[in-house]
């Protein structure tokens, strides 16, 4: 398959394109009027194979391992579709939801590490690696585990597998990974349990402010306040009384705050710079050895 694309066509719902042997297949899915694509793709890794394919909002597929069986009434063969998912969970709320009939919710109680392949705006390379068809993500985390043991810590594994990936795909995909709901150590070994964080002394954690654009660029002179926890919201007005913090990036995109006498929990904040969409939102600030880093990604204007 070479192309999933979002046309807007007067049914609504999305079009499929197959590039086949005799030609280009075009279909309706039945759930493709859900508007989840938000993140315009870079298509060029693509196009540098020779697949004539813009830049623009694309439908996900989760890629089994047996993704090329199927037949002839499933053009897109054993692809998982984001549509397909939506098909299936949709209805879950009011079987499983809690009071009400919605579903609430759910305290992961800081064990729920995601450790993802790439960016939002960026496309998953698959190709042949070591003589069988893989995943660049998979590839690369295998190699890592198996060349430094299974006691490698979650951090130096992702520091790792980040530059393997941006090497092997020229910066085309970059991995990342996803914090808000792990309270435990990133040092402990991948795959256990984690470790409850240590408490910190009052006072003494400082707020490490990393602002990024969506395509790893450092972005300067970024702004960020930090709020009180007391607050439901961001206030329109924002004043000293307010905030913890209010933070100004430097030339490579990072700010670093003095002590502050906060604890592991969730914050609003509010990050922003000229040219970029502000971003406004309640973010999960987790102490790791007197520091809380907080990593914010903008989209342009």
């Amino acid at each position: 398959m070479t192309k999933t694309k979002d046309y807007a066509i007067p049914q609504g719902g999305l079009w499929f394109e197959f590039d086949r042997n005799q030609g280009t297949e075009q279909l309706t899915f039945v759930f493709s009027s859900q508007r989840d694509e938000t993140q315009i793709l870079d298509m060029s890794w693509l196009r540098a194979q020779g697949v004539d394919i813009p830049d623009g909002r694309y439908d996900s597929a989760i890629v089994p391992i047996d993704a090329g069986v199927g037949g002839p009434e499933r053009p897109w063969r054993s692809l998982i579709l984001d549509d397909e998912l939506y098909a299936i969970l949709s209805g879950l709320p009011e079987a499983f939801g809690a009071e009400g009939g919605k579903a609430g919710p759910r305290d992961f109680q800081g064990r729920y590490l995601a450790l993802t392949s790439s960016q939002d705006n960026q496309i998953s390379i698959d190709s042949r690696y070591e003589g069988r068809r893989q995943g660049l993500f998979t590839y690369a985390l295998k190699r890592v585990i198996q060349q430094a043991g299974a006691s490698i810590g979650y951090q130096t594994t992702f520091n790792r597998l980040r530059e393997l990936v941006n090497s092997s795909s020229q910066g085309i995909q970059s991995p990342s990974v996803d914090t808000r709901y792990y309270c435990g150590s990133l040092d402990d070994p991948i795959f256990s349990a984690p470790s409850p964080a240590p408490a910190p002394a009052s006072g003494s954690t400082r707020l490490h402010l990393i602002v990024r654009g969506r395509g790893g660029e450092a972005i300067a002179n970024s702004s960020l306040a930090l709020f009180k926890p007391d607050l439901t919201s961001v206030p329109k007005q924002i004043g000293p009384s307010d905030t913890l913090a209010i933070l100004r990036t430097n030339g490579a995109g990072e700010a670093t705050s003095a002590p502050l006498n906060i604890s592991s929990g969730e914050y609003w904040v509010k990050v922003v710079c000229i040219g970029y969409v502000p971003f406004t939102g309640k973010v999960r600030l987790v102490d790791r050895g007197g520091v809380a880093t907080l990593v914010v990604v903008l989209d342009p204007e």
